[in-house]
């Protein structure tokens, strides 16, 4: 399998691009494990210091992933009062979309008043397209925390 490798210097060159595309977001959300950093530096570069996180699984961690289930499971919330607010839900990378969008109605049940999806890499076959994408690629990436 071909992966793409992503700098860390690439990740904060997307991060910015993203970041002056969104506006107006009072939280912020990632989806862990992928979402996790790109959704603390995109709150560092926007100012946004309200962020959460969630926990669900629908594949396993190998290369190239596994699905485990038709419909991702959440493992655990790490979320504060999103009610009435607009929030920025973050992930590395969406596929299906299916993460984002069980994610997306879980804070639209804890109040949120709009959910906005954000990733690092859209992959170019996706089925669901985000509202803010930093790069369209055909194969999988390798993220520089994967070698942490």
């Amino acid at each position: 399998m071909c992966l793409i490798p992503i700098s860390w210097n690439e990740l904060l060159h997307v991060v910015l691009k993203l970041s002056r595309k969104i506006r107006d977001v009072d939280y912020i959300v990632g989806i862990k494990r992928g979402g996790v950093i790109p959704a603390v530096l995109i709150g560092a570069s926007l100012g946004i210091s309200e962020i959460g996180f969630i926990q669900l699984k629908r594949y396993s961690d190998d290369k190239p992933p596994r699905e485990l289930y038709d419909r991702p499971r959440v493992l655990k919330t790490e979320i504060g009062n999103v009610q009435g607010k607009i929030v920025l839900l973050v992930d590395d990378l969406a596929r299906t979309g299916k993460t984002l969008i069980e994610a997306e109605k879980l804070l639209k049940n804890m109040g949120a008043k709009k959910v906005f999806k954000a990733v690092i890499v859209l992959k170019k076959n996706a089925l669901f397209k985000p509202d803010f994408y930093g790069l369209l690629l055909d194969k999988c990436p390798y993220f520089p925390w994967e070698d942490l």
